[in-house]
């Protein structure tokens, strides 16, 4: 028996090293340098490519090497034997909460308009709004998704959440369903997209869409960079609806050289950063997990294609 690694766009060697500490007497192989393909029974992945999983005819577990799952699901057909399992850790979620906060108050109390006045050698004080003045909605409300709702609305803003169920938390308003989503969207300075990837959230944030929002409500998108029609996002910036955009996460990554969000002025570009999973305080529940792979145990964090929302 072996453990693959399976890293697209980063060096796995670190998550190895972190893995084998833990679990010193088991093979540890880094794809595609797999000695046996058939020893293989448990896989850590993020980004594999199409087909890479059909390379392992034992295969019994995927831990994922982040919070979502979309880059499995979305490339393979996982068989009803093969357990899939998600990072669930308190780091991710403080990190995306204070990414999201981050952004916000810089744009709330002005200071990107403020940055460019500088260039422009512009002196112009600008009114700003207080927190308790500012609605934030965030679309998906999973683990993550109401932690950053819950850690937002504790200080002050007004905060709603959109998901396929209602949810139920003091302070914080719940919308569900289609026929509440331009109830939602109608209401927001800030929309944060935190949805993960699916058929149903594929280029949801479309032309339609964005025009349901209040006029100058801000986007931003942690979430998915599929979930968004990037030429209606273009239009609306260009017609002065939305009043800007903070995107971390894009169709093709890295985002290439040719595409207009780099040069448009109202849209901020981050390279995918805005939570990233810890290896330390992760690598305990992955450990974990290939010890209840060997017994016949069940994941923790389990997922699968249906995980809400």
């Amino acid at each position: 028996m072996s453990i693959a690694v399976i890293y697209d766009n980063k060096d796995p060697k670190p998550w190895v090293d972190a893995l084998s500490k833990h679990l010193p007497v088991e093979k540890i192989e880094i794809y595609p340098n797999i000695e046996e393909y058939s020893k293989v029974e448990f896989v850590l992945a993020w980004k594999a490519k199409k087909d890479d999983f059909l390379k392992f005819p034992n295969l019994k577990a995927i831990q994922s090497l982040g919070a979502s799952v979309d880059h499995i699901f979305s490339i393979f057909e996982v068989p009803e034997n093969v357990q899939v399992a998600r990072i669930v850790d308190f780091r991710l979620a403080d990190d995306m909460w204070e990414f999201v906060l981050s952004i916000i108050l810089k744009e709330m109390k002005n200071i990107s308009q403020f940055r460019v006045d500088q260039t422009n050698k512009l002196w112009r004080p600008t009114k700003y709004k207080h927190i308790t003045e500012i609605s934030v909605g965030i679309l998906g409300a999973g683990e993550i998704g109401m932690h950053v709702a819950k850690k937002l609305a504790a200080i002050g803003f007004n905060v709603s959440v959109w998901s396929r169920n209602r949810k139920f938390e003091d302070g914080i308003a719940s919308y569900c369903g289609s026929e509440e989503l331009e109830i939602f969207l109608s209401k927001l300075d800030y929309l944060v997209d935190i949805l993960p990837f699916t058929k149903a959230t594929y280029h949801l944030i479309d032309y339609n869409f964005l025009k349901k929002l209040k006029k100058n409500a801000f986007l931003i998108n942690v979430g998915r960079g599929e979930q968004v029609v990037d030429e209606d996002l273009i239009k609306c910036l260009d017609e002065g609806h939305i009043k800007g955009a903070l995107l971390d996460v894009f169709h093709i990554e890295p985002l290439p050289v040719s595409h207009p969000y780099w040069k448009h002025p109202k849209v901020q570009i981050t390279p995918h950063i805005a939570s990233i999973t810890n290896i330390e305080s992760s690598i305990l529940q992955i450990s974990e997990n290939f010890n209840r792979m060997k017994t016949g145990k069940p994941l923790l964090n389990l997922a699968n294609q249906k995980t809400s929302f």
